[in-house]
């Protein structure tokens, strides 16, 4: 349902807005769905880098797991895309950018 859609992106939006860990893993929950739809899970990576943009990271360990293998295993360039730059605004201690970086390269 395209209302329903509607609802939902402007509901990763608001949440991208609040200084709260659960906001923000809620919005990386909805962007790591498969069930979401591809223009839900792109806004949900959108909200979830702005959000990161704003208070950094307040993901648990397994949830920054998740970004982390999305930006580096997902087959769909435009979804990987989103995945990395959420995770790039994450701004993790970690070497992970590069290792992802260097599978890409790999893989091409």
């Amino acid at each position: 349902n395209e209302e329903e859609e509607t609802l939902r992106t402007a509901a990763v939006g608001a949440l991208a807005l609040m200084n709260s860990a659960p906001a923000q893993e809620s919005i990386a929950k909805v962007a790591l769905a498969d069930d979401s739809s591809e223009d839900l899970r792109l806004a949900s990576f959108g909200a979830l880098s702005e959000s990161a943009q704003r208070f950094g990271n307040l993901l648990g360990e397994k949830l920054v797991e998740q970004v982390v293998t999305a930006a580096s295993e997902t087959p769909d360039l435009v979804m990987r895309t989103a995945a990395s730059q959420a995770l790039g605004a994450l701004n993790l201690a970690t070497n992970q950018a590069s290792e992802i970086i260097r599978k890409y390269n790999r893989d091409s």
